[in-house]
C-alpha cells in the first residue's frame, strides 16, 4: 500500500475524530439550565456531564418497516442542579444484542439532542420515560455519543 493510498484511507478518520473532539470540547450545559426555557433547547444538540441512573434496557421495538431494533435503553442523567431522561435508539436490522454503553453509577459526557416535554421527533414510543402517576413524557434528550469521564 502506498503512502498516497494509506493517507486517502486515514484522511476521513483524522477528520470525524477531530470532530469528535470539538464537540466534546464545548462545556458541558447545566441540566437546570435546560429545565428553564426547555424550548429553547427542542431539537439543539447539547453536551451534558452526570451520573447514570435508573438504567432500565428496553424490549425491542419494530421500525414501521417491520425493521428490528435491539439494544435500546433508558436511564436517568443526574448533575448537581437536576435529572434528565435519556433514551439511547437501538441498532435496526442487526440480530445481535448491543449491551448498554453505560453503567449504573457511572459519570460521563453525553452528547444528545434534546426533547422539549411532549414533543417528539421520532415515530418510537418513550412510554418508559413517564413517571409513575404523570400523564405527559417529561424533558428528555435522545443520545448521540457517550463518553465515560474520569471527572466525579
Amino acid at each position: 500500500m502506498g503512502a498516497m493510498t494509506l493517507w486517502v484511507l486515514l484522511l476521513p478518520l483524522l477528520l470525524f475524530s477531530s470532530a469528535l473532539d470539538r464537540a466534546y470540547a464545548e462545556e458541558p450545559i447545566q441540566i437546570a439550565t435546560i429545565e428553564a426555557d426547555p424550548e429553547t433547547y427542542h431539537l439543539r444538540d447539547v453536551t451534558l456531564h452526570g451520573r447514570v441512573h435508573d438504567l432500565q434496557v428496553l424490549d425491542p421495538y419494530f421500525q414501521p418497516s417491520g425493521t428490528a431494533c435491539t439494544g435500546a435503553y433508558l436511564f436517568t442523567l443526574e448533575d448537581e442542579t437536576g435529572f434528565i431522561q435519556v433514551a439511547v435508539l437501538g441498532v435496526c436490522g442487526m440480530p445481535a444484542f448491543r449491551p448498554p454503553e453505560v453503567n449504573e453509577g457511572e459519570t460521563i459526557l453525553l452528547k444528545a439532542v434534546i426533547h422539549a416535554p411532549g414533543r417528539f421527533g421520532y415515530s418510537y414510543s418513550l412510554e418508559g420515560l413517564r413517571r409513575p402517576g404523570s400523564s405527559s413524557a417529561p424533558l428528555h434528550a435522545v443520545a448521540k455519543e457517550i463518553r465515560k469521564s474520569d471527572e466525579p
